[in-house]
Order: structure tokens, then sequence, then C-alpha cells
């Protein structure tokens, strides 16, 4: 072989690895297989491309991609979901706070129908409350005090 193929194939290789070691990092798992579903939320506050979807307290997958529908005025949300993980007709997408710093995530909540969600369908949006918005009663309380 001659150094002329040898330094490029060396190069090949280091791409590929820096490539999918850099997808990796991101959150991208390569030897999984996912679901992508679809949210739609007219505001979503914070989401990012990699941030977690939740089930009790497990991360189950990733926000993929946030698609911008100006003409409808709302936002479409791409989730990756575990294919080993059962997603229902009912079931409710939450944009809630993940911590105490304002990290956003989509906490998947289980609905009364256990019909299975197709992949590439729909699920349902909610918007749950602020930890702020939930402390408002006791900071009124605390004023009048």
């Amino acid at each position: 072989m001659s150094k002329e193929f040898k330094i490029g194939l060396i190069t090949i290789v280091a791409g590929a690895l820096l490539y999918y070691g850099f997808n990796f990092l991101r959150g991208s798992d390569l030897f999984s297989q996912t679901n992508r579903y679809y949210v739609i939320y007219p505001n979503v506050a914070g989401l990012t491309v990699s941030n977690p979807v939740v089930f009790n307290g497990l991360n189950i997958g990733r926000v993929s991609a946030l698609n911008l529908e100006q003409s409808k005025n709302r936002i479409v949300v791409s989730v990756d979901i575990d294919a080993d993980f059962f997603v229902g007709k009912l079931d409710t997408a939450s944009l809630a706070n993940n911590d105490l710093f304002g990290t956003k995530a989509l906490i998947i909540s289980p609905g009364a129908d256990r019909t299975p969600l197709g992949a590439g369908d729909t699920l349902q949006a909610r918007i749950a409350e602020d930890l702020l918005d939930q402390l408002e009663p006791v900071a009124d309380n605390i004023n009048t005090t």
C-alpha cells in the first residue's frame, strides 16, 4: 500500500468517527430504533432540539426538530421516541420545565384509551403551568400576611 492510500483511508475513518461522535454527543443514539411523532404547539417557550422526552422520570426520547408554520401560527415539534415505548392515541405531551433552571422537556402522560398511535401520527399537546405560576397564590398570601 502506498502512503497516499493509507493517509486517505485514515482521513475517511477519522471523518466518519468525528461525524458519528458529534451526533452521539448531541443525543442521537446510533443503535436504537425510534418512532417519530409530532406535537403541535402555539408557543414552545424555550424548547430546543435535543431536549428530553420524559415518562415518569425516565428519558424515553428527544426532540428532533422544530418547524414553524407561520401561515397557521403554530410550531410543529418532531419527537423521536424509543420504539419499545407504547404510545396511545389519548396520550398527551405536556410542555413543562424539567428542572428549577427552566430547562424544557416534553412529559408524556398516558391516556385512558390504550389504542396504539402509529409512527408519524400527532400526539395531543398540553402546556403545563410553570413552577412560578403554581407558587403565585402562596406569594399573594405571604404579601397579605
